[in-house]
């Protein structure tokens, strides 16, 4: 930041009129839209002295730059009768989405909802002209087509509905745009005509379909840019095997470059834990953690960590486990998902005991305690090796394996090398032959 108070945010992948976020703390707030240049001029007195943050556009903003007015009207028409727009998209969000569509109550409730955010929009445009208002129709068409291809996840769309949204197409790279592919192409990969066999054959088949509409509607170098969208999993493994599968149909250099950048990316993330995993610790003992805490009789070993690094805590656990696979858990006592999946867990403990493996759970004390972890671990009666860790080292291993919330489940084989994919879910492991497989 300059001595001015000013600053320049230049976009890793600057792509054509893309919409970012920007937040300014208890100043500023608004969607912005980069295309080839945009400044915006704060007046922090002005705004200041109104006693409450700016929101979108007002007394103390300025959009300048050859991406000003585009910015400076997109973001007047959010304010344009607001409470009206607030209502109806108050009304949206009641809907529930996963109804069957066939019935027609959900495409009907939807459709008198975007009929009255139409409504406005057209109020907007009388009174404000510009050559931008088209894009205000296009955004409306976009969010709506996605939300209609939301609903028919795992259901037929009508051919006279999909001929309409197929032949949809977005300008702005905004978050109606990029839902509105993401949304098209799981309606795709989980229509009842495809049976896939596999959570992955699902994850591929919803790559390819995606690949094949989008270069059936758009030239290349917008299919291009539209397929970078559909490298949207927080996996790293389902990151590198849809990059694997983006590439080859790439046409224009410049996504090409940004594809090969993120492959290299997940490739490097998937090498950095490995290389972790097979470095010697340095502040604890490498052969184990110390004395626990805490060893009951039900086979739960428990300990506390504070200040340990990620890359010194997995090489310890390597080290600790030696010839033995790890089943990683890093969960929150007060997480529903990561509790639900705990006597799954438990009674595949029970019934591995001549495996060569080894649970371990690592609770977070993010929003919790100390108390509450132990008497978790003892309601639930859940043994392996428990790790109570602090917040950094929480946020450092859910870095290290791409975790994106909890439960966060990773495998590490006998070799001491990780393994992306593997598991996504304990419970993805069904028995002990599962697990037997998994380990060799």
């Amino acid at each position: 930041m300059a001595a001015d108070g000013s600053f320049r945010l230049e976009l890793e992948y600057p792509l054509p009129f893309q919409q970012i976020w920007l937040y300014i703390d208890s100043i500023f707030y608004a969607g912005i839209y980069a295309n080839k240049d945009l400044h915006i001029e704060l007046d922090l007195r002005k705004i200041k002295a109104s006693g409450k943050e700016i929101n979108f556009n007002g007394d103390g903003v300025r959009y300048l730059g050859t991406d000003g007015a585009l910015n400076m009207y997109l973001n007047d028409y959010l304010l344009f009768r607001r409470s009206e727009q607030q209502a109806l998209r108050t009304r949206m969000r009641q809907i529930p989405r996963f109804q069957n569509p066939v019935a027609k109550e959900v495409i009907f409730a939807y459709g008198s909802i975007f009929d009255s955010l139409k409504m406005i929009q057209d109020d907007y445009i009388a009174t404000h002209p510009s050559p931008y208002a088209w894009l205000l129709e296009n955004e409306r068409l976009s969010e709506y087509y996605s939300l209609i291809s939301y609903c028919y996840w795992g259901h037929t769309m009508e051919n006279a509905l999909f001929d309409k949204i197929k032949e949809h197409k977005t300008y702005l790279l905004s978050n109606n745009s990029t839902d509105f592919y993401r949304y098209l192409s799981t309606y795709l990969s989980t229509h009842p005509g495809l049976q896939p066999r596999t959570q992955k054959m699902q994850q591929d088949q919803m790559i390819d379909k995606g690949i094949l509409i989008l270069d059936s509607i758009f030239s290349p170098s917008r299919a291009d840019l539209m397929k970078l969208q559909l490298n949207n999993s927080k996996d790293i493994t389902e990151q590198k095997s849809a990059l694997e599968r983006i590439l080859p149909g790439m046409h224009t250099n410049w996504c090409r470059t940004v594809a090969k950048s993120e492959y290299a990316h997940s490739v490097a993330k998937i090498a950095t834990v490995n290389k972790a995993l097979a470095s010697s610790g340095n502040s604890i003992t490498a052969a184990d953690f110390g004395k626990p805490l805490l060893q009951t009789d039900f086979g739960a070993s428990l300990y506390k960590l504070s200040n340990v690094k990620g890359a010194d805590f997995l090489a310890r656990l390597r080290q600790s486990f030696s010839g033995k696979a790890i089943v990683f858990d890093l969960w929150a006592t007060w997480c529903a998902p990561c509790l639900a999946e705990m006597p799954h867990s438990k009674q595949l403990q029970q019934h591995s005991k001549d495996l060569p493996v080894v649970f371990v759970y690592v609770c977070t004390s993010n929003n919790s305690d100390e108390n509450k972890w132990k008497s978790k671990i003892g309601e639930l009666k859940l043994p392996g090796i428990h790790f109570y860790i602090d917040e950094t080292l929480d946020a450092e291993l859910s870095q290290f394996f791409s975790f994106s919330g909890y439960p966060g489940h990773a495998f590490i084989d006998r070799n001491g090398v990780y393994k992306p994919g593997a598991i996504k879910r304990v419970s993805d492991i069904k028995d002990s032959a599962a697990l037997a497989a998994l380990i060799n």
